[in-house]
């Protein structure tokens, strides 16, 4: 009911949102699986909390297909409201669901408080206690991403990856869609940990698992060679913008043109196209960009912080360096106050100004970037 009717709201997309709509509600197959059944924690006794929890249930389902539709701040608006009734059930199962969404959709707006990690946290400990192994793995996973990727906090992120993997064993069915999270997670944590060569071997078979989980046009599995393009080192350039267009040809499909997720890919794939000289295909990607983040997630908003920075280099590189600089303001304007892997792209941010600086001639400049 919740996707349903999320997709028949204006401005939806339903015909385009439900692919990513739908990969977030379980896998059937696991719905059918006898011992994944046997596995999941049972429902309250009372009849009463039954029917409240179901109600809530169907909430949820609206909070998670609000942001599958890339409608985040909606759905973690939604999400949080249900925290409280959710407690007051004392059925702990729905207390770390309800939880699991907040934390997912805090994540994705990369909230600068520490929302996301406390809020995933409390998730999998009571989901950990309620015996939901299932919902505990998705939590660990979730977890080691965003402290590794947002927070730039590595061993942390490798704790949290060890707990998931140590779940695997006891998620019966649902075991392969976890491992394949987990893949493209620990790609990612060897890129942290500057080890290229692993990040791309691990990437790839992120990406063959998914294929064969889910299928080709499937939006986990575009995320999967969107990540593996990430890789800067061992994967030539042209190589990495030809992921990007194949992950990009399998967004838009399933997601809608004006998709978060699809901004994002346009993003760095524009930056590659700067990198190989196709600046006008560059700059047709990055105005949409630009103008799908700022739809979604305000102006001041780092995602646009990041926009700015390719903007910057695409001027950079048609030698319009005054644009160039207004570009770099705006895009430190909004990393300095950013979460810690937005101050660390402020760095990059400042290093290229350094540069551009020198290039006009103005050394002092140049240096106080650079310092």
């Amino acid at each position: 009911a919740g996707l349903v009717g999320v997709l028949a709201e204006p401005g939806a997309g339903a015909a385009t949102r439900a692919v990513e709509a739908a990969a977030a509600l379980p896998p059937i197959d696991s719905c059918l699986d006898v011992d994944t059944l046997a596995r999941r924690p049972g429902l309250p006794a009372d009849p009463d909390i039954r029917a409240r929890a179901a109600q809530l249930r169907l909430d949820l389902g609206r909070a998670l297909s609000l942001g599958a539709a890339g409608r985040y701040a909606d759905g973690l608006a939604l999400a949080e409201r249900l925290v409280a009734p959710a407690d007051a059930l004392a059925w702990p199962p729905l207390a770390a669901e309800v939880r699991l969404a907040a934390g997912n959709l805090a994540s994705a707006i990369r909230r600068t408080d520490d929302q996301a990690e406390q809020t995933l946290e409390a998730a999998f400990f009571l989901a950990l206690d309620a015996g939901h192994d299932v919902l505990a793995a998705r939590a660990a996973v979730r977890l080691s991403e965003y402290v590794g990727s947002t927070l730039l906090r590595v061993d942390d992120a490798e704790r949290w990856s060890r707990l998931a993997h140590a779940l695997l064993p006891r998620l019966a069915g649902e075991a392969p869609l976890v491992e394949s999270l987990l893949l493209c997670n620990d790609a990612n944590l060897a890129k942290l940990r500057a080890d290229p060569t692993t990040a791309a071997a691990t990437f790839a078979r992120c990406h063959e698992a998914r294929s064969a989980l889910l299928g080709p046009a499937h939006p986990l599995t575009a995320a999967a060679l969107f990540s593996h393009a990430s890789v800067g080192v061992g994967v030539r350039v042209r190589q990495r913008r030809d992921l990007l267009a194949r992950a990009l040809a399998a967004q838009e499909p399933a997601l809608g043109p004006e998709h978060p997720l699809v901004a994002k890919t346009l993003g760095d794939l524009g930056n590659l196209q700067i990198q190989l000289g196709e600046l006008d295909a560059a700059d047709a990607a990055l105005t949409r960009a630009i103008e799908i983040d700022r739809r979604h997630f305000g102006d001041d908003h780092v995602r646009v912080g990041d926009d700015y920075l390719r903007l910057a280099r695409l001027e950079r590189a048609r030698g319009r360096l005054e644009a160039a600089r207004d570009h770099y303001a705006a895009t430190l304007a909004r990393f300095e106050r950013g979460p810690p892997i937005a101050r660390a792209a402020a760095a990059e941010a400042r290093a290229d100004r350094a540069e551009r600086e020198r290039a006009r001639g103005d050394l002092d400049a140049a240096l106080a970037h650079a310092e």
